[in-house]
């Protein structure tokens, strides 16, 4: 019977039991369950007592009649239609505003903006974009970073289209192990020297880098740590770079002195000397 009881009253039903005064239907089952739960029954008449005491604050607030004033419809007055015009007229200035303002913030994409587009779009390059030839797309083409001192060695260069237009030079390196990494390159006029970072746009981890109007990147199968230290090798200038070189001086050339004669002081006569003719040898 105490299993039957407590399964199908609930509390609810207890403390309207307490706030009815006992007097409700199904009192005397209820009564039977509080009396084997009094902690329960404790807490039901305490919450009872709590509404009663709500109720007999509020009753009376609650059992007023509407002021006449809350009756009336909406106020149709003419200033009560200008104000609200004129706030719906502010709240459209206020948005046309903010996607102006937002216009004019987003339009000049800033160098670190540029750089994430440029991961950006590496990071959704595959090794199998179609080669193209590099001579016909990429009228500047940087020389390869030399990877070398890790192993490395530089395979071939390629041209692979983006979604932005612009395409992009892949170098493509390979080690005795087979494990191959492509370094992306694309001009970048007025780019100064960057040391490399690793970013992971949309999950592919890549280091990146700037050097002589270039932004580089370097992607692989390896871990971040090792790109990075790739990308530092691949970073460092050679020889070969263009801001290292410097057009040698032209050798000059010491051109021999003529002697010049002194010149004749006028009014002076000209000394001459003369060969004497010789004279034939006689008999001949």
């Amino acid at each position: 019977m105490r299993s039957k009881n407590r399964a199908t009253i609930d509390y609810e039903q207890c403390v309207a039991y307490y706030r009815a005064g006992r007097r409700i239907a199904g009192a005397a089952a209820i009564e039977r369950y509080l009396t084997a739960n009094p902690r329960t029954a404790e807490r039901a008449e305490r919450d009872a007592q709590h509404d009663l005491a709500l109720a007999h604050r509020y009753d009376p607030v609650l059992n007023e009649p509407i002021p006449p004033r809350l009756l009336h419809g909406h106020d149709s007055s003419p200033a009560s239609w200008l104000a609200g015009a004129g706030l719906v007229a502010m709240i459209g200035l206020s948005a046309a505003g903010g996607w102006w303002l937002r216009g004019l913030e987003f339009g000049a994409a800033s160098p670190t903006a540029q750089t994430n587009t440029f991961g950006q779009q590496v990071a959704r390059l595959s090794d199998r974009q179609p080669a193209v030839d590099a001579a016909a797309r990429v009228a500047a083409r940087p020389t390869p970073p030399d990877l070398s001192r890790a192993g490395y060695r530089f395979s071939g260069r390629r041209v692979v289209p983006t979604a932005g237009g612009q395409p992009l030079t892949a170098y493509d390196y390979r080690n005795n192990a087979g494990k191959h990494v492509t370094i992306y390159a694309r001009p970048e006029p007025g780019a100064g020297r960057r040391t490399p970072d690793v970013i992971s746009p949309s999950g592919v981890s890549l280091a990146r880098w700037q050097a002589h109007g270039h932004d580089y990147a370097l992607t692989g199968d390896l871990p971040p740590a090792t790109l990075n230290e790739l990308a530092e090798i691949a970073a460092q200038p050679t020889s070969q770079d263009p801001a290292d070189q410097q057009t040698p001086a032209a050798p000059s050339v010491k051109m021999p002195q003529q002697t010049q004669a002194p010149a004749a002081t006028v009014g002076q006569p000209v000394e001459r000397t003369v060969t004497p003719r010789q004279q034939p040898a006689s008999g001949l």
